[in-house]
């Protein structure tokens, strides 16, 4: 009689993981959401809410999992938490015409309440608009 060894005990455990399906948090399934020929460029501009604290970050020697991150917070809102921004810089808006902009957002808050309002505010500084989030 031959004795099982810790070799072929792993080798089984890890074949009975491998078969195992596992699932992402993607609920909806992506679905293309623009799908047109066009002729020329495209822009993109980001902006993050998580940055190092507002003090002098010289230190090139720590790597991203050591910083202490904290929110930005550019407005003078007290009902806010976080804010920040992003300016699109266009070299020649003559030579330019928008096809299409899109808003993409997504955030995650340590509370129990769920985020359902996004204050926006467009680039003519007309005022905020409060966003109900899908």
């Amino acid at each position: 009689m031959k004795k099982t060894t810790y070799q072929n005990k792993g080798l089984a455990i890890l074949l009975f993981l491998l078969s195992l399906q596992t699932f992402a948090q993607n609920y909806v399934p992506f679905s293309s959401r623009f799908d047109q020929d066009v002729k020329g460029d495209i822009v993109l501009i980001g902006n993050n809410i998580l940055g190092p604290s507002n003090n002098a970050f010289n230190n090139n020697f720590e790597y991203n999992n050591r910083v202490n991150m904290q929110y930005i917070d550019i407005d003078s809102d007290p009902s806010t938490f976080s804010s920040s921004s992003a300016d699109l810089a266009i070299p020649n808006p003559d030579c330019y015409r928008i096809v299409r902009a899109d808003l993409y957002w997504a955030a995650v808050n340590p509370g129990s309440e769920p985020i359902t309002d996004v204050k926006f505010k467009g680039p003519t500084g007309g005022g905020i608009m409060i966003l109900q989030v899908l």
